[in-house]
């Protein structure tokens, strides 16, 4: 009975040992880039962070153009329109 006390705080300990460090406590931010579409399929489209806290993403607006952006810690946005982006597959293929 006494080795399995022992046993079983050992395997308590171990994990103990195991379970990760607890991470800062987070916080969430809502936000709308601006121009973006408020309707199903429109809208603001963050796709990922970086651990300076800024935001990349895309928009879609209520004419189906899509914009990329990134956002910043402190909120400013600042779009990506790359030129051949902005004109259609046909004249790029000339």
């Amino acid at each position: 009975m006494k080795r399995m006390s022992q046993l079983a705080a050992v395997i308590s300990m171990g994990a103990v040992v195991a379970l990760p460090a607890v991470a800062s406590a987070q916080t969430f931010v809502e936000f709308d880039a601006p121009n973006a579409g408020t309707t199903d399929y429109l809208g603001t489209i963050p796709t990922n962070i970086n651990s300076l806290d800024a935001i990349t993403g895309y928009t879609v607006d209520a004419y189906g153009v899509t914009r990329g952006f990134v956002r910043t810690s402190s909120g400013d946005i600042s779009w990506l329109n790359p030129y051949l982006a902005l004109r259609s597959s046909r004249s790029r293929a000339r």
